[in-house]
């Protein structure tokens, strides 16, 4: 995923599939923010994951064919593989998607009106809470921030 473009003529966000697009290289060059994970969906498809009997709730950023970005939390556990399926059936229009976190890790904060909530899953409830307790900070975040 990229985003925070140098040129002003790029999409504010991207998300880069480097087995489709020759060009990938020189487009991760005119971004300033680069987050490399793994690929849920690409180009309306699911692309990269297996079956598997492993379930847990899940974290994923996606863009729609309109280019709006989407922050995703499945609270509920899915395994990868499932998630994928009901993402591409939802009337989003999601178009990419990416895997985040998953698990107790798995989590979405966001601040509205100065109220910040904090979404986290559901996934192992007793787990997760010794797991957030272990802490020191925060694992992995993807922030953003409207601009003045």
């Amino acid at each position: 995923m990229v985003f925070n473009p140098i040129e002003p003529s790029l999409p504010p966000a991207q998300i880069i599939d480097i087995r489709a697009r020759r060009n990938w290289e020189n487009l991760m060059k005119k971004y300033n923010s680069v987050i490399q994970n793994y690929r849920m969906i690409s180009r309306n498809e699911k692309k990269g994951w297996p079956e598997l009997a492993q379930v847990h709730s899940a974290a994923a950023i996606g863009i729609d064919l309109e280019d709006n970005v989407l922050f995703i939390l499945s609270r509920a556990a899915y395994s990868v593989h499932d998630l994928i399926l009901i993402l591409l059936e939802l009337p989003i229009r999601i178009r990419d998607a990416m895997y985040v976190e998953g698990g107790s890790e798995a989590t979405l904060y966001y601040k509205l009106n100065n109220k910040g909530v904090i979404t986290h899953s559901n996934s192992h409830p007793a787990r997760s809470q010794k797991r957030r307790e272990d802490w020191a900070e925060l694992p992995n975040m993807v922030g953003i921030a409207k601009r003045e």
